[in-house]
């Protein structure tokens, strides 16, 4: 698709997940495939938790604040990264029982180098891959009908196929709290939710 990078760079990475997920069941190798699952949650979490810096940084260079400002803001934010992301990931995933992705310092270390143009490719990549699979599932996961249902996609105007693919993805999201909240028992502490990316 020309001139749409979220559009195409999350189409392939949804295809991309559907493949591995279909390969792995079609070899009944579950414990890979639930792996594979908890890295994608993992991801999913730490998509969000970058994209909520991304809005952040937006409020930031929105500001009618002085351009010194802005730019010990922005230092200020990429340098906290590391701690916020031990404070605010780790704890959780390792209460859910999913560990850290990557191992804590490698990630820490990536998070510490991460700058806007990092920011902006992890939107391209990730923004709307839940709308993507949420297609796959809806069309059966054919994929054929999923193709044809894309190539619809594509025929739209680029703000129209983003909005398609937005709800598709909120709707399947709200569907699987629903599930989790009725197979969850009362008073479990629930697991963080990154919003992403995710791939």
């Amino acid at each position: 698709m020309k001139d749409d990078s979220a559009f195409n760079e999350s189409f392939a990475t949804a295809v991309e997940v559907a493949g591995v997920r279909r390969w792995l069941r079609s070899l009944g190798r579950t414990d890979e495939l639930e792996a594979f699952e908890r890295g994608r949650e993992r991801r999913r979490d730490l998509n969000g938790f970058l994209l909520e810096v991304r809005t952040e940084l937006e409020a930031v260079y929105g500001s009618e604040e002085t351009d010194d400002w802005k730019l010990a803001r922005k230092a200020e934010v990429f340098r906290s990264l590391p701690a916020r992301y031990r404070r605010e990931l780790v704890p959780a995933w390792r209460a859910g029982g999913n560990g850290a992705a990557g191992g804590e310092s490698d990630l820490g270390e990536w998070l510490s180098r991460l700058g806007n143009a990092d920011l902006v490719s992890i939107a391209t990549y990730s923004d709307l891959v839940p709308g993507f699979l949420a297609l796959l599932e809806a069309s059966g996961r054919d994929f054929p009908s999923f193709y044809a249902e894309v190539e619809r996609l594509a025929a739209l105007a680029p703000e129209e196929r983003r909005r398609e693919l937005e709800a598709s993805g909120a709707s399947a999201a709200d569907q699987a709290e629903a599930g989790a909240s009725r197979r969850v028992p009362a008073g479990t502490p629930a697991h963080p939710v990154g919003g992403r990316p995710g791939a």
